[in-house]
């Protein structure tokens, strides 16, 4: 009875009711914080119980530590209880094992440990959803595009078309991770097995099917696979009138939804009953707009009549109008715009937005074009309504990054730009946005892989190749630069030149934004600041696009840095 007593006088006077109080708060609001960020980061459902096992184990060692340790003031009525103690005696200061300083590291180590667990699953089995979460990879899906069976090669808008509907209405639930449209119409007629597609774009699910046109009839055979097992878990085929298209689209994305519900866990939200526009000749055209905006290049003057036809005969069609206005922005870039596009491009962007606020196409068109605008950081705050609106928008992703670097926020710029990557692996746009990034900042090596692998994708495209040129020239791999360099290509030749005898190249150095960063790279540092100034006569910071700011803010450009004819440059500019 006296060790009963004895014990609950020291439980008492080590304070351990105190101790055990506090950690039971302490885990608690440790699981609610587990709790959140599993529904947020999409954690697998035995997460919080490993949580949960890491306390209890916890718990014990907390108490025995205290049990062990003297409190502050009961070694003060020690020492002067006991001053007649021999010396030997036990002190009460913890020793060994149980310390406070071993249980504060002990719980550090858990807790790291369970964060470790997290990550891992966000890292190795996780991904992107549509809504920005991070789901597994189990939680995916892709939509291949639909084969045309209509044997008229000009109905392939057409079942195009149907596939991006569906995708985009896919896109809806927050639960699911939907590849972007670019990454998927990458296989578009290729013979590569499902599994190998399922691998390359990192998802569990493949939708695919066909589309037979016939007159006012369509007949669309659709099949769900799961791709890990390379089994059908659903096939259907619908057959209506033309005139009822919307509602088939709705149809097999409300049943491909039924056949993932167990995958994605708990209730789907409904699909928006969308029904964009009545006309059928209308919705036919902006299909045909879609085709060919996709193609980019100079199919986007195509893209741009067929959107105004469609207009035409529907004046509230407002995809129509976003369409329009993101067709006649990038109409700019591949050179293929006519006079008024950008003032074009706003206003379809403006009434699209005034038929339907939830469109991101019309916020992203708008971003695009920051010099009109209000600037960059007008740009961005579109771009990020965009990314509100529809965080699988990818391009909003894209020029955001680019609108960031103009802001000289690099970290931040990546994580976007690489976002876009992510929900969009098969553009190669964004792969050589990102390789300019890493050239700005100084990452050679870096800005040569993504230059590299955007020519993988696109061997043509000649941004890539402008960002490759670059990541050589920088890293001063002359014989890489002479490999890829053809006889046509004047930037390449020139670069050569100036690696090879700098001295030949002071009056061949382009009177441009690009000669004067050139210059400063060769050190000709009169040379660059006479194009800077040439090149920014007059500019300001809402004068000048993307481009110019984040050009200026390049590493590269360090050598200028403290002159003070490119720090007036750089006060006009709002650049500190």
């Amino acid at each position: 009875m006296r060790r009963l007593k004895d014990l609950i006088h020291e439980i008492h006077r080590r304070s351990l009711w105190q101790v055990l109080g506090i950690y039971a708060v302490a885990s608690w609001a440790v699981l609610q914080v587990v709790d959140t960020l599993g529904g947020a980061l999409n954690l697998p459902g035995w997460f919080p119980s490993v949580a949960l096992a890491f306390l209890i184990v916890g718990l014990p060692i907390v108490l025995a530590t205290a049990f062990v340790q003297e409190g502050v003031s009961g070694r003060g009525e020690r020492d002067a209880g006991e001053a007649g103690a021999p010396e030997d005696a036990p002190s009460g200061r913890a020793s060994g094992l149980f310390t406070w300083r071993n249980a504060f590291g002990g719980g550090v180590l858990a807790f790291a440990l369970l964060g470790f667990v997290g990550t891992g699953w966000i890292l190795f089995g996780g991904g992107l959803s549509s809504n920005g979460a991070l789901v597994s990879r189990e939680q995916s899906v892709a939509v291949l595009p639909f084969v045309n069976m209509s044997g008229d090669p000009d109905n392939e808008y057409f079942s195009d078309g149907i596939t991006e509907e569906i995708l985009n209405a896919l896109a809806q639930l927050p639960e699911l991770r939907v590849r972007a449209r670019t990454s998927s119409f990458a296989f578009k007629g290729r013979n590569i097995p499902i599994a190998a597609i399922a691998d390359t774009l990192d998802v569990a699910y493949i939708l695919e099917g066909s589309v037979r046109r016939d007159g006012n009839r369509v007949l669309i055979t659709a099949q769900l696979v799961d791709a890990r097992v390379d089994a059908h878990l659903w096939s259907q085929t619908y057959e209506r009138d033309l005139d009822d298209v919307f509602a088939i689209q709705r149809e097999i994305a409300l049943a491909i939804t039924d056949a993932l519900q167990i995958e994605l866990g708990g209730s789907v939200p409904l699909l928006a009953q969308d029904v964009p526009t009545t006309s059928e000749a209308a919705h036919d055209l902006y299909l045909r707009g879609r085709f060919e905006l996709n193609q980019r290049g100079a199919h986007v003057a195509d893209a741009i009549r067929y959107f105004e036809e469609a207009i035409d005969l529907d004046p509230e069609y407002a995809r129509a109008y976003g369409g329009l206005a993101l067709a006649e922005v990038l109409s700019t870039a591949y050179g293929v715009a006519t006079p008024g596009a950008v003032d074009r491009a706003l206003e379809a962007a403006d009434r699209a937005i005034e038929l339907d606020s939830t469109l991101s196409e019309p916020h992203t068109a708008r971003g695009y074009v920051s010099t009109r605008i209000g600037g960059v950081l007008a740009a961005e705050r579109e771009l990020r309504q965009a990314i509100r609106l529809d965080l699988n928008d990818a391009n909003a992703h894209h020029f955001l990054g680019w609108a960031l670097m103009a802001r000289g926020m690099w970290d931040e710029a990546q994580e976007s730009v690489t976002r876009a990557i992510l929900l969009d692996p098969s553009n190669p746009a964004h792969r050589w946005r990102r390789a300019n990034l890493h050239l700005f900042v100084g990452r050679w090596a870096d800005g040569e892989a993504d230059a590299r692998e955007a020519l993988r994708l696109s061997p043509d495209d000649p941004f890539a190749r402008l960002m490759l040129t670059g990541s050589l020239v920088l890293s001063g791999q002359v014989e890489a630069l002479r490999a890829v360099t053809g006889p046509d290509d004047e930037l390449g030749q020139l670069w050569l030149t100036a690696l090879e005898d700098p001295e030949q190249l002071d009056e061949a150095i382009p009177a441009t934004l690009i000669g004067g960063w050139m210059a400063a790279w060769l050190d000709r540092r009169e040379i660059a600041l006479a194009r800077f100034e040439r090149s920014l006569e007059g500019a300001t910071a809402t004068s000048v696009g993307f481009g110019t700011l984040s050009t200026v803010r390049s590493a590269a450009l360090t050598p200028l840095g403290q002159d003070p004819r490119f720090q007036a440059i750089l006060r006009r500019l709002e650049i500190e």
